[in-house]
């Protein structure tokens, strides 16, 4: 595992002793595996995609087009307040806030996403450079909508090529 200062750490088990089997520290191990692997390339690690009861992450549709980058996020229940969008040239950061939409009087387990409270942070890495000051964000109906405006350098540019025959 590489901390964010730079530096390796090794995970030894202490010799002479038993250790007991922690599943959740694997799962760690495995996820920080998959980060070096996933996350310099496509900007997320996919584990906790795999994983169904790491935390929430809301379901994105990132649309590339020839002036703008257009993503929606699926975001029931949650309100206009509680949402924060963060733009760099690079990438989007989202994060929300939501309550459990309905509790149960007698405070016992709920199952499923309504039940829960529903508190994430996502980041998504753009493959061409935005206008972190010229980005759009609008909600309704749940669904956040963001448009992103692409820098020059980064628009669409097609030249005709012509084809000779030999």
């Amino acid at each position: 595992m590489v901390t964010n200062t730079g530096e390796r750490i090794v995970n030894r088990p202490m010799e002479g002793k038993f250790i007991p089997w922690n599943p959740f520290e694997e799962l760690m191990t495995l996820n920080n595996r998959f980060h070096d692997l996933f996350g310099r390339g496509f900007g997320y690690t996919p584990l906790p995609r795999m994983i169904s009861n790491v935390g929430f992450e809301p379901p994105v549709d990132i649309v590339y087009l020839a002036k703008t980058i257009e993503c929606y996020v699926a975001l029931p229940g949650f309100t206009a307040e509680k949402i924060t969008v963060e733009a760099t040239p690079e990438a989007v950061v989202i994060v929300g806030e939501r309550e459990p939409l309905y509790t149960h009087p007698k405070e016992q387990f709920v199952e499923g996403w309504a039940g829960a409270p529903a508190n994430f942070r996502v980041t998504y890495t753009l493959d061409a450079e935005i206008d972190p000051a010229g980005v759009v964000a609008t909600y309704h109906d749940g669904v956040l909508h963001l448009v992103l405006p692409l820098t020059e350098k980064a628009k669409l540019v097609t030249t005709p090529i012509k084809v000779a025959a030999v």
